[in-house]
């Protein structure tokens, strides 16, 4: 496994192997952001807990890899993917 510039086709290939979140201890405003793929079977309900826990603001970025695939336009992904 490596990281790989993250793109719509690593997205789509990481939703398809099961993976529904992307995260990161880097900011949005960091100039590499290193994410990685993560399988939550309950969106909502994981930020929930992470909110519940206060461990929300200990991630600072978190993408939905289906809302990225679906409403991100390919420009504005940014960062390296460990895949």
């Amino acid at each position: 496994m490596q990281f790989y510039t993250i793109d719509k086709d690593i997205l789509e290939k990481l939703n398809k192997s099961g993976f529904t979140i992307l995260s990161s201890t880097n900011t949005m405003f960091d100039e590499t952001i290193y994410w990685f793929p993560e399988k939550v079977y309950d969106i909502d309900a994981y930020f929930t807990a992470l909110d519940l826990c206060g461990e929300l603001n200990s991630i600072p970025s978190i993408i939905s890899i289906v809302d990225a695939i679906n409403n991100m336009e390919e420009k504005n992904l940014r960062g390296l993917v460990f895949n």
